[in-house]
């Protein structure tokens, strides 16, 4: 039996509390000079707690309810003391009463909501109501037990600065206790003494979590912290009031259809401008007209129905500049005046207009048509918009022309903001206006705008040729515009603690009263000199923080004597970067630093007898010595790697929506009959186990879940005949997507037969729907806009019951048919870009799919999956733009049966990973990823370990994969990616990665080369030949290589443009470790015969981490003899390599300083009252930085140091002589 006595006293009569644990009950007996004299009560521990609540809250209840004033800073629940015997063991807490004091409030609401959902996918609704309960809690809790155990609990269930809830056990220990202090949770005296190389990164309270512990034992003093760190301080500088934005334009990116030329030399005193929007449904108050070439009815015209438009601004020169979208097919006309009496166009009935930009005029390259060419030159292509506004106080403009290696900023000594005439006075800054040579003033910088003096600029003769561009066109010349704007505000990171927040002007903290915080925004209250320097500090308290930080310090002082210290510290922080695989220079790593260190003074009392018969001498003489050694054992990587790529995530995927409401009926393709258009389509969303579709997955619950789909059904007009065919059209994004690195369409259906597949997608894609009534009836494609817009707002409206359908028909059905769209509580029209315009246009890229030409490259429970190149379309319709993707559209033939096709994924990929090699026809070169849940084929290498996913399930686990085709004898393919930020590998002493051909890939094999360094020019480089059909570990020793650059280089005759090697490796140009921006993988082919396959390469990772320990010492020592003497001595040497507990990378600088600092008082040898004054002082200063390696190179430095390093060294020698008038009459004469 377990017992557990609570003994109240009241004088000599005391309540006697036993706790039966087993049995669960509560005895309370009455006691008399501690013997029981009777048994009070019997209860059980629910009835015992409850009878104790009840007492307390009366009692105090009582005492509250008594008062004649309240206190508010009490609370609603005043301090509650408990008086309580303190068992035996615990009886260091002293004291007899346990005090807790409560503050805070509590609330709850109550709400809810009904709500009916319609999903493209996951179809249904429900309108089942959605109850809401919110609680909460902010209170404040003090407690004591005994005199010295002291706990503070804070907590606020509204708080998203979590670090501001806080928790803290603290026990206070008397003066000849062995525990001091003992302090737990948020504490902001978790102090650790602190020396020159070893301190802990306290800040403010919001810092660390954790224990600390003081603790002394005769003359040793001892200080424990383990702790975690909730925060990181983060410094923020900049200029007070500005901002800078910095922008990347290319030179195709000029303004379209927006600044015309009226090309008319007199002024223009009357000007009237109409636009015909060629809406056939908008024209009831427009004026039928033509708008001609000079205004000429007899020349070329484009007839319309226009209207007067006052949305444009004039420029000087008879330019004007739409303030509105103009869209390609618009038709401008103009009628003016100018001042001498010239009218140009006519406003009767009809209009005659001269004509300014006729439709969809987008090129003139395959044109000789001098109407065409002349109108074209009125579109003005010299217009830049960089966002300079009168708030700018600041325009950096940078013009470059895109080269290899690297891009440049000029040629033949001038930059191009030179040779393209913005900068006429060579001071490197954009003019504001230019002059002609007839004295006229023009702008270059106004109204946001940046004006070229040239009309073509740029000499890119495409780029003045048509507005829609393919790959890299108009990309030879770009500008990087950085605008440094007025800001009266700065932000700071939303998880930045606003208490922790400092900030300082020009090195002066600001007062809290001269800023406010507001989210996570600093808003000045005065004015700041918008030139000033701004410092702000603050902490960050993680909230999103994958890593965690953790401290030891452990530190042992011994005292001598008073004057006398020896002591030492231990501190380990330990940080983790929150990924199993973490990337080079983000690694979990470990920084440990043992540090001895020692002070002491001696008194000279000896020597200040001696020197007390000095006539002038007087003070006390000491000698001071103070020491530390320092030591920094770091643990670069605490798994051993990093990863430069672990090709999990080197995709870039646009994938095409399988939602039921994204798919619309599809337009007549060329070549396709619309009579052989299905009988019957529809089409809804159905859910499949993910199993069924990827075979690889092997976690159950993952195979289990669902993976949506997109069904659709037909049935063929002509049985027994392949020509059948329909089409379904999808608009991706009204703006469009960027598919520059797209490389691979990947496509995985579920069908019968054997189908063609044509995949269309582009910028314009015809939206004329072919279909068929519920009658069967052909429908389309007609030429006009199919909507249920009744009054052209774009809005369904119920009251005009808009939502009937195209034909009145085809009703919607969630369960069976997405196509319907009648009642489907949606506005339909064939125009999806404008719901008011139907897009004819046709700018677009083919891909076929023919499954009886095409094997599939896995074909598993009836789902076959397919890859086809992106980057080798089968046609070419118009001119797509590959950044401006708008639409896909798929059409399906060559069936003869009904069926319904599963589509389960349409994707285009591409990769991180660049093609860096100019390809000649018949070669071919993709890049792709493959990967355990989508690519049966694909096996991953048996060293690579996958971890389970936070849901449960096991990662997917993928790898880079190269797709060549007829590489060529002693031809060389190149894949890479680059970085702007370089990473520095000199921690390491190798890279290693693991390569395979694929599964179906046959002899013979390319060579491997694996390259990395700045860019294509400076690289190291490792070749591999492939020995057999399975995975291969390669492993790079990086030392060995830079050690023969070493070499080289120090032979003399070194050309950069030339490739060195030596073996199996070599370098070109002048890579360096401490800069890696660039990795890539070639494939060369050293057989006779052209080679075609794919291989592997997974786990890209530097290993074998160089763990350097380094030194670190100081020694000041002082000597003072009174007011005779002060010599003062200093030594500090830092060895490269050390790093201090908060350095994410160690020093690469080795620094040795020196100093020595005399002074002695002459005047002191003699006798006062000569009024002598001879000061006398000496300073030397010896200061030595020395990097370790070579400037700008990975070499490291051997001898010759001072070649590389900083040396200074100074001394000074200063004296002076002073009388003032002798007492002495005699030395008046004598000495004055």
């Amino acid at each position: 039996m377990i017992w557990t006595l609570i003994t109240f006293n009241v004088d000599v009569v005391s309540d006697s509390i036993y706790f039966d644990y087993y049995k669960k009950i509560v005895y309370i007996f009455k006691k008399y000079r501690n013997v029981i004299v009777d048994t009070f009560k019997i209860l059980t521990f629910e009835e015992y707690f409850n009878f104790l609540s009840d007492s307390l809250f009366y009692t105090q209840y009582q005492k509250f309810s008594s008062s004649s004033s309240l206190n508010n800073q009490l609370g609603l629940i005043p301090t509650i003391s408990v008086p309580i015997d303190i068992p035996v063991g615990l009886g260091f807490l002293g004291g007899n009463e346990a005090k807790i004091d409560i503050r805070g409030n509590q609330s709850m609401e109550f709400g809810g909501s009904a709500n009916s959902i319609i999903s493209p996918v996951n179809y249904g609704s429900s309108t089942f109501p959605q109850l809401q309960m919110k609680q909460t809690i902010n209170v404040n809790l003090n407690g004591t037990i005994g005199k010295k155990l002291n706990v503070n609990i804070s907590h606020n269930s509204e708080e998203i600065d979590q670090t501001k809830n806080k928790v803290r056990l603290s026990y206070n220990g008397e003066e000849d206790e062995v525990f001091q202090l003992i302090e737990l949770g948020d504490a902001s005296s978790l102090q650790f003494p602190s020396t020159k190389f070893s301190s802990l990164p306290l800040t403010s309270d919001n810092s660390l979590f954790g224990i600390r512990a003081n603790t002394q034992l005769g003359p040793i003093k001892s200080t424990i912290v383990l702790a975690r760190e909730k925060a990181q301080v983060s410094t923020q500088s900049l200029k007070a009031n500005f901002q800078q934005k910095t922008d990347t334009i290319y030179e195709r990116d000029y303004e379209k259809f927006k600044f015309f030329y009226l090309d008319e030399t007199d002024s223009i005193i009357e000007l009237k401008v109409f636009i015909d929007d060629r809406i056939n449904n908008n024209n009831s108050l427009s004026v039928y007209g033509k708008a001609c070439f000079n205004a000429d009815v007899n020349s070329y015209c484009e007839v319309g129905y226009f209207d007067l438009d006052t949305s444009y601004i004039r420029w000087a020169g008879n330019v004007i500049e739409f303030t509105k979208t103009i869209n390609e097919n618009y038709v401008i006309g103009v009628y003016y005046k100018t001042l001498n009496g010239k009218v140009v166009g006519s406003l009767s009935n009809p209009l005659v207009l001269k004509l300014i930009k006729p439709e969809n005029l987008s090129s003139i390259e395959n044109t000789n048509d001098p109407v065409k060419l002349y109108l074209w030159k009125l579109q003005l292509k010299n217009v830049y918009y960089i966002g300079y506004d009168s708030t700018t106080t600041s325009l950096s403009l940078t013009i470059y022309k895109d080269t290899v290696p690297i891009p440049i900023d000029g040629e033949n000594g001038k930059k191009y903001i030179q040779i393209f005439k913005l900068d006429n006075n060579n001071d490197g800054l954009v003019d504001l206006s230019w002059t002609d040579p007839n004295g006229k003033i023009h702008p270059i910088l106004a109204r946001g705008y940046l004006i070229f003096p040239d009309l073509e600029p740029f000499p890119d003769s495409i780029i003045y040729k048509k507005y829609h561009f393919v790959g890299s066109e108009g990309t030879k010349f770009f500008l990087v515009v950085q605008n440094t704007r007025a800001n009266r505000s700065i932000e700071i990171p939303p998880d930045a603690i606003v208490s922790s927040v400092k900030v300082y002007v020009n090195g002066v903290e600001l007062s809290q009263s001269d800023y406010s915080i507001i989210g996570n925004r600093i808003v000045f209250n005065k004015f700041i000199d918008p030139n000033a320097d701004v410092e702000i500090k603050y902490e960050t308290g993680n909230i999103f923080q994958f890593g965690s930080k953790s401290i030891i310090g452990i530190r042992n002082d011994y005292y001598f004597n008073e004057n006398f210290r020896i002591g030492s510290s231990f501190l380990m922080r330990s940080v983790s970067a929150g990924f199993v695989r973490p990337e080079v220079n983000n690694e979990s790593r470990r920084t440990q630093i043992l540090e001895f260190d020692f002070d002491g003074k001696l008194d000279l009392q000896r020597l200040d007898n001696v020197l007390l018969r000095i006539p002038n001498y007087s003070g006390n003489s000491y000698l001071t010595i103070k020491g530390e050694v320092a030591q920094s054992i770091p643990k670069i990587s605490t798994i051993g790697e990093s990863y430069i790529d672990d090709m999990e995530n080197i995709n870039e995927s646009n994938s095409v929506s399988l939602g039921g409401f994204d798919w619309h009926y599809g337009s007549l393709p060329t070549g396709y009959d619309p009579n052989n258009y299905v009988k019957f389509l529809k089409w809804r969303p159905f859910g499949f186990p993910k199993g069924q579709i990827y075979p690889n997955l092997t976690d159950d619950r993952e195979r289990n879940a669902i993976e949506n789909t997109i069904g659709f059904y037909f049935e063929p007009i002509n049985l027994n005949s392949s020509n059948n065919w329909f089409s379904v059209l999808n608009l991706f994004d009204k703006s469009g997507y960027d598919f520059s690195r797209v490389s691979t369409i990947e496509i995985i259906l579920k069908n019968k037969e054997n189908l063609i597949v044509r995949i269309d997608v582009g910028y314009d894609i015809p939206e004329d729907e072919v279909r068929r009534d519920i009658n069967g009836n052909l429908k389309g494609p007609n030429g006009i806009l199919d909507s249920e817009d009744k009054n052209n707002n774009c809005v369904l409206d119920v009251a005009l019951n808009e939502d009937v359908g195209f034909d009145g028909d085809y009703t919607f059905d969630f369960n069976n048919n997405f196509a319907g769209t009648k009642n489907n509580g949606r506005l339909d029209s064939e125009g999806l870009v404008d719901c008011w315009r139907l897009n004819q246009n046709s700018n677009y890229w083919t891909f076929i799919l023919d499954m009886n030409k095409i094997q599939p490259i896995s074909n598993v429970n009836g789902w076959k999956f397919y890859r086809l190149s992106f980057l080798e379309p089968d046609s070419v319709f118009g001119r797509p733009d590959i950044y401006r993707v708008r639409y896909i559209r798929l059409t399906f033939s060559n069936f003869t049966k009904s069926d319904t096709i599963f589509l389960a994924k349409l994707n285009f990929k591409g990769s991180k990973w660049i093609v860096g090699t100019k390809l000649i026809s018949p070669e071919k070169f993709s890049l792709s990823q493959v990967n355990t849940k989508e690519n049966p084929e694909y096996i991953k290498p048996p060293w690579v370990k996958q971890y389970i996913n936070p849901d449960g399930t096991i990662e997917s686990e993928g790898s880079l994969a190269l797709i060549y085709e007829n590489i060529t004898p002693n031809k060389e393919f190149l894949a890479y990616k680059s970085s702007t930020r370089g990473n520095d590998l000199t921690f390491y002493n190798k890279i290693s990665f693991y390569v395979r051909p694929s599964t179906n890939t046959l002899p013979p094999y390319p060579k491997i080369i694996f390259k990395y360094g700045k860019d294509t020019l400076n690289y190291y480089f490792y070749e591999y030949k492939l020995n057999t059909n399975d995975w291969q570990i390669v492993e790079i020793d990086i030392r060995k290589i830079v050690e023969f650059k070493k070499q080289i280089l120090d032979n003399g005759n070194f050309d950069p443009s030339q490739v060195y090697k030596n073996e199996n490796y070599g370098f070109k140009g002048n890579p360096n470790l401490l800069d890696i921006r660039f990795c890539g993988v070639s494939l060369l082919n050293e057989n006779q015969i052209p080679i075609s396959g794919t291989i592997w390469i997974d786990d890209i990772r530097t290993i074998e981490p160089d763990n350097i320990k380094a030194l670190a010492m100081d020694l000041t020592s002082s000597l003072n003899l009174g007011t005779l003497m002060n010599l003062n001595l200093s030594y500090t040497s830092k060895k490269a390599g050390f790093r201090g507990l908060l350095d994410d990378k160690p020093s690469n600088d080795n620094i040795e300083n020196f100093g020595l600092n005399y002074s002695m008082n002459l005047d002191k040898l003699f006798n006062k009252a000569w009024g002598i004054s001879l000061p006398l002082s000496f300073t030397y200063n010896s200061n030595e930085t020395y990097p370790k390696y070579q400037t700008g190179t990975d070499l490291i430095i051997e001898g010759d140091k001072e070649k590389y390093g900083t040396f200074n060294k100074s001394y000074s020698i200063s004296s002076s002589y002073r009388k003032s008038p002798s007492n002495n009459r005699i030395l008046r004469y004598v000495l004055d």
